[in-house]
């Protein structure tokens, strides 16, 4: 079975515990397969929760994956995503994926990334099409995030636990960089030292981790409305470089000699 139908079933098996009105299971995963699944590296954002206030229907559907399944009709977080990069409106959280990933993915330790987003919805799809955008919670979404409500729903549903759940989907997807949008202290709990949170640490450095052969980032969400988009992706950058000056390249074959 390939990756991608193992993770359709995983969705698909996950979203049963889930109501079919307000709070109803929300899909996540890459933004585009093809492109996930020839990227070097991978970058996966681990986020809070989707919500879903309108119930849309019959828009930004992920027909592809989801089709004559009872999700068919339901939008997922990579569909609403791709609408947006693709169009010349792109929200603020979306933005600063989408630097975030361009600070992964074109990484130079001497040129700090630029600020700046392109208006050309297609340069944006092409950079963020080799990433993944999770939420820790998929169902029972709220406006507003807290960590206690975070935490309890991760330990709901007995030994098939919404945690053991999203630490299938992750080892699944085997993300060689995990950015952790203000989740990492829950993911580090709720998985309490196993795959893909050893109990220890390889290397560490200033809020950036290796644990077995994947770099987790301890970072802010992307929504943080205090912190200038500026600063926001300068100390994403200052966080790697200073890890590397300590424990070498994360991704050796990618780093410019």
């Amino acid at each position: 079975m390939n990756t991608r139908l193992e993770h359709r079933d995983l969705m698909l098996s996950w979203s049963k515990r889930a109501p079919d009105g307000p709070g109803r299971f929300i899909a996540d995963g890459p933004l585009d397969w093809g492109g996930w699944e020839s990227a070097k590296p991978r970058v996966l954002f681990l986020m809070k929760e989707a919500y879903d206030e309108k119930l849309e229907e019959g828009k930004w559907l992920d027909k592809p994956d989801f089709g004559g399944t009872p999700l068919a009709n339901r939008w997922t977080l990579s569909s609403l995503m791709l609408a947006d990069i693709k169009s010349d409106w792109l929200r603020s959280t979306w933005k600063n994926l989408f630097l975030w990933a361009r600070a992964m993915l074109e990484f130079d330790p001497l040129l700090p990334p630029s600020s700046e987003v392109s208006d050309q919805g297609k340069g944006r799809f092409d950079l963020l099409r080799s990433c993944a955008v999770v939420n820790l919670k998929k169902y029972d979404g709220q406006k507003k995030s807290s960590d206690e409500d975070l935490r309890n729903h991760l330990s709901l549903g007995g030994p098939e636990s919404n945690c053991e759940m999203l630490r299938r989907q992750i080892q699944l997807l085997r993300p060689d960089t995990v950015i952790a949008c203000g989740t990492f202290d829950l993911a580090r709990e709720a998985f309490a030292g196993k795959e893909p949170m050893e109990s220890s640490a390889v290397d560490s450095y200033e809020g950036v981790h290796r644990f077995g052969e994947t770099v987790w980032f301890d970072y802010w969400h992307p929504a943080w409305y205090q912190v200038p988009r500026f600063l926001l992706v300068q100390g994403l950058h200052a966080m790697r470089v200073r890890f590397e000056a300590v424990h070498g390249p994360i991704f050796p074959s990618l780093n410019p000699q």
